[in-house]
């Protein structure tokens, strides 16, 4: 891996972290995003629905003769991407933050056993556990003070 694929997804976690500190501290507005409750929800629904994504990525790498896996990402994907726009739109934001934590909880299982399977390096999946975790704290910390 070189060394901007190991740095970008850090500073994807930057905002979740930000928003949390925020929220704990009771800022509601900051300069250019505006409201932080509003600007949490959608990015987080944004970095999910992206992350969804990349299984379907790399589904399109995986031929069809050798994997299961090939069928199953692309299924995977969209379930979790349409079932957290559904979230969006039916469930009050602070629960929207819930059903992104078990997003982000489905994809590193989905990674994890893509790595026990050989078809993610374990390089990869550290990097996307470390950083998931750091995602997943951000969001509980932000559903406790929203």
């Amino acid at each position: 891996m070189n060394k901007l694929t190991q740095f970008l997804p850090y500073f994807g976690a930057i905002p979740f972290v930000t928003f949390a500190l925020c929220l704990a501290f009771n800022v509601t507005n900051i300069p250019v995003l505006g409201d932080v409750k509003q600007a949490l929800n959608i990015y987080g629904l944004v970095i999910a629905s992206f992350m969804a994504g990349t299984l379907w990525g790399l589904h399109l790498h995986f031929p069809k003769s050798d994997t299961s896996w090939h069928y199953k990402l692309p299924i995977f994907s969209n379930i979790i991407a349409v079932l957290l726009w559904f979230a969006y739109i039916a469930l009050t934001p602070r629960t929207l933050l819930i059903a992104l934590i078990l997003g982000f909880l489905s994809l590193i299982i989905i990674d994890w056993r893509l790595m026990r399977d050989n078809l993610i390096t374990k390089d990869y999946f550290n990097i996307r556990f470390i950083v998931t975790r750091i995602v997943i704290l951000s969001l509980i910390v932000s559903v406790v003070f929203y």
